[in-house]
């Protein structure tokens, strides 16, 4: 039982901001180690639900408290109550918060106390005076991270349990007044458990301590310590399974995105043939897309906009830019991997092409949709070859006074973008016509159309009168530098990097 207390004890400390462990010293340029980053910073600031707060939250490391107390031979028991069979209270030295002296007193007397006690004894002991705890700058911050509970995680979960969800997943039955399991409606813990009380459920930062480190301590796994699961470094540290068992709870494999049943008449758009078994594996977890329940979109988005504005509609919640919930923002974020970025990051951010809305809205009207599931093989993406004709070379020689023209091997490149389009579906998807390859240079070229010469539109030099259109020099060097550096493919450091002076033989650009 000593045990158990003790691992319940310090993890769950690392949620809460009114835990003070009395023993071991606390000045920060010491407790926190040449860098002040420390995954278990506890801001004890409990007194602010009582009001406005009269002094500086005070700083406080629970791992090196906790270390220390065990080294003592002491259980958490010393400063956390009881308050249930096994179960501490995450209070510290109470159950409960009777009014704002008796918190304050609890900390004061009892804090101060052990300090000067321990100090007495000769050992190494925390602050004793006003200034030294209410620290208006600490030397420390705090690295803490919240774990993630992704599919891999959450499968190792699975087979410590021996399958049996209900040692996680439960719900309230009205008729038994009590929590059940229910089988093919679990959901996640955020559903029921948000961010402050309801009624008698209380926060998820609450019940993930209790419950995750409880289970820790009674089967002897996992972490039980603040940066067990908090500290970045540790988390990377956690294994990943080479293959994720998919989690089965009654979802399609495809399905035709739509509109609600209630909607469905009034919606004008195509329906999206959607691969949920692909994007499952793409996503770490539910939650990727499913933030707040695992329902589906429509069932919390509409069509249209309700009386309530804090509802998103459906629109908004597909095609929001910046939302790593939807389904264009979380594609946005793929730009950034540097096998995109060459041509994604100097691209108008927003700016959408005519066939945009096409390459995902091409599933039957809505109406049709809602009868019927999309096959699997109309939703593997195929690249298709264009029959334009790549030019072997390019001599791109009138461009400086002072330099060697330059050979650009076009048809290298590519074919060296077909290469990185071809490993990702996601790029095949939305690439996998080699015209829309032309796109990534020749920016404004309708696809399927033989690009003009860049001259065209980029003159020499630049057009005063429209300063967002660069001239010639400036649209190569923006060009092709740019998608260099954003692919971390070569550093360009002086002009001769690929232009020789005048006279020499002009290099070629590999």
């Amino acid at each position: 039982m000593m045990r158990q207390k003790m691992i319940v004890c310090f993890a769950l400390a690392a949620a809460v901001g009114l835990l003070v462990l009395p023993l071991a010293a606390c000045k920060p340029e010491t407790a926190a180690g040449k860098e002040g980053r420390r995954p278990d910073l506890i801001l004890i600031d409990g007194l602010a639900r009582f009001g406005p707060l009269e002094s500086t939250p005070v700083p406080f490391l629970h791992d090196l408290h906790a270390e220390i107390v065990q080294k003592q031979g002491r259980d958490c028991a010393a400063c956390h109550p009881e308050k249930a069979k096994g179960i501490l209270s995450q209070k510290y030295m109470r159950l409960e918060d009777v009014d704002r002296q008796t918190v304050m007193d609890v900390y004061h007397e009892n804090c101060l106390a052990c300090h000067k006690e321990t100090a007495r004894s000769g050992k190494p002991s925390g602050p004793v005076t006003c200034g030294e705890c209410h620290v208006k700058k600490p030397d420390v911050f705090s690295t803490r991270q919240p774990v993630i509970m992704d599919l891999s995680l959450h499968a190792r979960h699975i087979d410590a349990a021996d399958g049996k969800c209900d040692t996680c997943h439960h719900q309230y039955d009205e008729a038994q007044k009590k929590l059940v399991y229910v089988q093919g409606q679990e959901v996640s813990c955020r559903d029921c458990h948000g961010a402050v009380p309801v009624e008698n459920r209380a926060t998820f930062r609450f019940v993930s301590h209790e419950s995750c480190i409880a289970c820790h301590g009674e089967y002897g796994a996992g972490p039980r310590d603040c940066g067990g699961c908090h500290d970045p470094a540790r988390q990377k540290a956690i294994q990943k399974l080479e293959v994720v068992p998919r989690l089965d709870r009654g979802q399609p494999n495809q399905v035709y995105l739509t509109a609600s049943t209630e909607d469905i008449g009034k919606s004008r758009m195509p329906s999206v043939p959607f691969d949920h078994a692909a994007h499952e594996a793409a996503a770490p977890t539910c939650r990727t897309c499913h933030h707040q329940t695992l329902k589906a979109c429509t069932e919390c988005h509409p069509l249209n906009e309700q009386a309530e504005k804090s509802v998103v509609r459906l629109e908004r919640a597909m095609h929001a830019l910046q939302s790593s919930h939807s389904c264009v923002g979380c594609h946005e974020t793929a730009k950034f991997n540097p096998n995109c970025a060459g041509c994604h990051g100097l691209m108008e951010k927003g700016a959408l092409t005519a066939f945009a809305c096409t390459r995902c809205h091409a599933g039957p009207p809505p109406s049709e949709a809602a009868l019927r599931l999309p096959p699997a093989t109309s939703l593997e993406p195929q690249l298709e070859r264009s029959s334009l004709e790549a030019a072997e070379m390019v001599e791109i020689s009138w461009l400086s006074e002072k330099f060697e023209g330059v050979r650009f091997a076009h048809r290298r490149h590519v074919e060296k973008l077909e290469t990185l389009i071809a490993s990702s579906k996601l790029a095949v998807r939305f690439h996998g016509r080699q015209d829309l390859v032309c796109l990534g240079c020749h920016h404004h070229t309708p696809a399927g159309q033989t690009p003009p010469r860049c001259q065209s539109c980029h003159g020499t030099p630049f057009n005063e009168l429209n300063l967002f259109m660069p001239g010639i020099v400036g649209a190569y060097h923006r060009q092709c530098v740019g998608c260099h550096d954003q692919m971390g493919i070569t550093t360009v450091s002086s002009c001769t990097s690929c232009h020789d002076p005048k006279g020499g033989q002009g290099p070629s650009v590999p």
